[in-house]
């Protein structure tokens, strides 16, 4: 899954909600991460003519270029310390008369749209220092993501999550401010992407309040979110839970009740317990056979220090020696599976070895 299609969607998406130009560009920007690469500017094809207009409104360089035999309007928006290299929002034609003329009718009263040199280009974007700049941009980012490169890394070894996209900014993505913290949100489909961004505390208790993050965010900037949360019933929650453990668990249901379901494996009689209240109040308990208290716990109580908290593992209860770690899981376990599968599979392997009988036996 990928957080758009087409690298002009987040522009458009935004002048279709009736924004200016400026505000479609600093959609745009939002994604720095992914769409800066090391090249004085970054062209962006419009789908339709009437999105051009807005963007040469709002410009800080426009007007028609030549490149070959096709024919092109432009409008340039400057570089900063945000995204390091120009936008140029464009539409091409093969035919000089149908640009000069489609040109003349952005604006039919205003000055009107003369052609651009590759000089003029060369002076906007800076060209000699952009390979710098972004360079310089990337360390940034680098530096200032490395919690959330840290928490992707234990989503994607733990969970269904397959890709991620830090939006960054310099301190608070709202207001600047310089004191952050790292708020996140993950989008599912068949794989799940992880967004990142930073708040400070006057704008995270905002977004707390809100029905998930990127929503807050895309509020915050006036554009509509890209994927809006759906909250599932319960009853389907527990429905979907259920017919992953039969499918892929291999399991039996012997029972549902209270937001609770337990469940046997087939093959080796481990015992799972999953208590599924809120995706901000779980645990997912696995209990060896004949054996009154779990062997390992995921689950979200905020009582002990890991470093992605709160959510974290005991994955052996019988070492008392060995501490809870980040579990990197979400609150649904059928994103949540893969770190489950594991730690099942080591604790079936352990209880095995254990329980196997010696040659004397035999």
């Amino acid at each position: 899954m990928k957080p758009f299609k087409y690298i002009y969607d987040p522009a458009i998406l935004a002048i279709d909600m009736g924004l200016s130009g400026k505000e479609a560009d600093l959609s745009t920007k939002m994604y720095g991460s992914v769409l800066v690469k090391k090249q004085p500017f970054l062209g962006i094809p419009l789908p339709d003519i009437s999105y051009l207009k807005p963007l040469i409104e709002s410009a800080d360089l426009s007007g028609l270029y030549k490149n070959g035999d096709d024919f092109s309007i432009c409008a340039f928006y400057k570089h900063d310390e945000y995204f390091p290299i120009a936008r140029s929002y464009y539409i091409q034609f093969k035919s000089q008369a149908d640009c000069e003329i489609i040109a003349h009718h952005m604006r039919p009263q205003g000055p009107r749209l003369e052609y651009i040199c590759d000089l003029t280009i060369f002076s906007f974007t800076e060209h000699s220092s952009y390979e710098q700049r972004v360079d310089e941009f990337f360390e940034r980012i680098k530096d200032k993501s490395a919690g959330f490169k840290g928490l992707f890394d234990g989503r994607k070894e733990s969970t269904t999550t397959e890709s991620a996209m830090y939006l960054s900014s310099n301190g608070c993505m709202v207001c600047g401010e310089d004191k952050e913290q790292l708020f996140s949100t993950t989008v599912t489909g068949d794989k799940g992407v992880l967004f990142g961004f930073d708040l400070c505390s006057t704008h995270a208790e905002e977004c707390k309040l809100s029905n998930s993050n990127l929503e807050y965010l895309s509020s915050v900037f006036g554009v509509a979110a890209p994927f809006v949360k759906k909250d599932l019933p319960r009853k389907e929650v527990l429905n979907m839970v259920s017919d992953m453990l039969v499918n892929d668990f291999e399991c039996r249901i012997d029972k549902i009740e209270n937001n609770t379901i337990t469940a046997y494996r087939n093959k080796t009689g481990f015992k799972l317990v999953f208590r599924l209240t809120s995706e901000l109040n779980y645990g997912y308990m696995i209990y060896q056979p004949g054996r009154k208290k779990d062997v390992a716990r995921f689950d979200s109580a905020n009582h002990h220090d890991v470093d992605y908290g709160p959510d974290h593992l005991h994955r052996n209860l019988k070492n008392k020696k060995l501490k809870p770690e980040s579990s990197f899981t979400t609150g649904f376990p059928v994103i949540d599976k893969v770190t489950l599968k594991k730690v099942l599979d080591e604790q079936e392997s352990e209880y095995a070895k254990a329980n196997k009988p010696s040659q004397s036996d035999s």
